[in-house]
């Protein structure tokens, strides 16, 4: 499909990616990768660079931070969030359709190399292409101009390669049939219940607990799990602290004036409010400058140092990170609190115990089911949300829900349930119960007389076809994957 749309993507994608090359690059310090390492990964014969891997690192950073309105991403953020592997494994995918394209013979023209770069607003003064600042702007980078065409060149492949999977015809027929699928709705109630949840609302007494602790192999099983998990059950050293932070690049006395300025007039009893007035960090305008509570490893060393330092009630001098000058106020330390044995042997033989209860974890589990199943026949949901809140089950009310595209929430249903629900659908509230081996999913539905949906035809096959585009290009690169060879040569 050549269709307008496609040529309009195609180009976003690519000036998109290419942008990121240039800009994120002008923040990056390649010698982190260690020795000067020109390839950080080889997916078959096709390197990764360390500056590739560099560029799509900053993208994700940058995404993630735009979620976390703004607040930098500390080094344990980055390994909690997976960042440095899913950088790793959007390059490796891209690899991979650059590896489909050239099995496709597929190759980019030179025409069409320069005509991108032409159009490429960082290389351009008053609209017009100027080869200086293109030469300037790629040296800064350390690009050359042969490496930053063959960058352009293999992306035009890739896309190339992309829109293969898009070439789809399909039927006026097949149209009308989804759209009245879609039309076709539901609504729905839907509680989920896990057997494997329920193990820690089966009951267990103080007589059962002292028995099992005075057998010594029981007593001993306590001892190990309470060893395997004593640093988990250790309370850390963690500080709650609020800071105005005042933006710099480089040490600017400027900035540090004002800092120190700010400093000299703050107290514990003004400084939210001068918080709220003065910080430039993002997250804490609105709220006084305050932090999440933190143990070490959490913030910037520089922060971390300072803050730790502090006594409650303390506010500190200007403290110098990358991000710019921080003010810190100290409210509160917990020292750390190393866990004991007898304080936890309890509560962990009572878990030992309730493992061994799969008998009466199942029989509450069949009583949860009947009873939320009795409840939504007679419609009674706020006694559906009782049991829902005593177990902690999820539960979803007056979802939609259509067989096209199946429930609205989170909760979803097997196609073949899906399909039983719909074929019985009627005005009558009718309830479901489906059961697999360690999952029920108790459903409430009612056809919902709703507002039909008017959509053209051409822009339902643009929306099937874009469907159908993404889910051929994940099934050739699971299939190319599944083939290739990974090789990591760096710890990223």
């Amino acid at each position: 499909m050549d269709s307008g749309f496609q040529k309009i993507t195609s180009k976003v994608f690519l000036v998109i990616f290419i942008g990121f090359i240039i800009v994120s690059f002008m923040f990056s310090d390649f010698g982190s990768m260690g020795g000067g390492q020109t390839n950080v990964a080889k997916v078959d014969s096709y390197p990764i660079s360390a500056k590739e891997y560099q560029a799509e690192l900053n993208r994700q950073i940058q995404m993630y931070q735009n979620f976390t309105g703004g607040q930098p991403l500390t080094s344990q953020q980055l390994e909690q969030f997976g960042v440095r592997r899913s950088a790793l494994n959007s390059l490796v995918q891209k690899k991979l359709i650059q590896k489909f394209a050239d099995n496709l013979d597929m190759a980019s023209s030179p025409e069409e190399i320069k005509k991108v770069i032409k159009e490429l607003p960082y290389f351009q003064t008053n609209n017009s292409f100027d080869t200086q600042k293109y030469k300037n702007l790629l040296a800064a980078n350390q690009f050359s101009p042969k490496e930053f065409e063959q960058n352009i060149a293999d992306d035009l492949r890739v896309q190339a390669a992309s829109n293969v999977a898009s070439q789809f015809s399909v039927s006026n027929a097949v149209v009308k049939d989804i759209i009245e699928l879609k039309n076709q709705k539901a609504a729905v109630h839907i509680a989920e219940v896990n057997k494997g949840d329920l193990l820690n609302f089966v009951e267990v007494t103080s007589p059962e607990i002292d028995s099992y602790l005075s057998e010594a192999a029981n007593l001993a099983r306590v001892k190990s799990l309470f060893n395997e998990r004593k640093e988990e059950l250790t309370v850390k050293e963690s500080l709650k602290t609020k800071h105005i932070l005042l933006r710099s690049e480089g040490d600017s006395q400027d900035v540090l004036k004002k800092a120190k300025d700010i400093q000299a007039k703050l107290t514990r009893s003004n400084f939210s409010t001068m918080a709220n007035k003065y910080t430039e960090d993002p997250s804490g305008k609105d709220n006084g400058g305050d932090l999440p509570l933190f143990s070490r490893g959490q913030m910037v060393p520089e922060f971390e140092k300072a803050a730790f330092a502090m006594k409650p009630g303390q506010i500190s001098a200007p403290v110098k990170t990358q991000f710019g000058y921080h003010i810190i106020l100290l409210e509160k330390k917990t020292p750390r609190k190393e866990a004991f044995f007898d304080e936890h042997k309890v509560t962990l033989a009572k878990e030992l115990i309730r493992q061994s209860k799969t008998s009466e974890r199942d029989q509450l589990y069949n009583q949860i089911i009947s009873d939320i199943e009795t409840y939504l026949k007679e419609d009674k949901f706020s006694e559906v949300e009782k049991v829902v809140q005593k177990y902690k089950l999820n539960y979803e009310d007056d979802v939609l829900a259509n067989p096209y595209s199946g429930l609205s929430g989170q909760i979803k249903l097997e196609t073949e349930n899906q399909d039983k629900l719909f074929s019985s659908l009627s005005d009558q509230a009718q309830t479901f119960v489906f059961k697999s081996p360690t999952n029920a999913k108790i459903v409430w539905a009612r056809d919902f007389k709703g507002e039909t949906q008017q959509t053209s035809l051409e822009k339902e096959r643009e929306t099937m076809i874009r469907n159908l585009s993404s889910r051929l290009r994940q099934s050739i690169v699971s299939e190319l994957q599944e083939n290739a060879d990974l090789k990591v040569y760096t710890n990223i």
